[in-house]
């Protein structure tokens, strides 16, 4: 008889314990969640803001010429005003015809999007730039 109470005990703290960590971690999930959300906010209109500037428009306009390098100043200066990571500007077939990296050593120009990202929501909308 002592063996069952001492087991329907465990069971029962043990039952409790692990419906008390769930409840943490739904709390931590949902404070995690919002926190992210607000750090996305932050960007959510730069692209729609800039998408319309001339220093980003004529690179995609007229490929080939020294638009592209204006382009990534352009963006350089709004990476240093925003504090992005990165900033790039891809035409409709994915490729990076401008970037805020350009002078680091590993540059972003002349890549294809990468699977992950959908160039088609940015240009439904569109969005000129995909910040990161």
């Amino acid at each position: 008889m002592l063996i069952l109470v001492v087991y329907q005990t465990a069971t029962i703290s043990r039952e409790r314990a692990l419906a008390d960590l769930q409840h943490r971690t739904a709390a931590d999930l949902g404070r995690y969640s919002l926190s992210l959300q607000q750090e996305l906010d932050r960007y959510k209109d730069i692209p729609k803001l800039i998408s319309t500037h001339s220093e980003l428009l004529n690179p995609l306009l007229h490929p080939g010429s020294d638009a592209e390098a204006r382009a990534s100043l352009y963006l350089e200066k709004v990476n240093e005003t925003i504090g992005a990571s990165d900033a790039y500007l891809m035409n409709t077939e994915g490729l990076t015809v401008a970037a805020s990296n350009w002078d680091k050593e590993k540059p972003s120009w002349g890549v294809i999007l990468p699977s992950g990202l959908t160039l088609k929501t940015a240009s439904a909308a569109r969005q000129a730039a995909i910040l990161r």
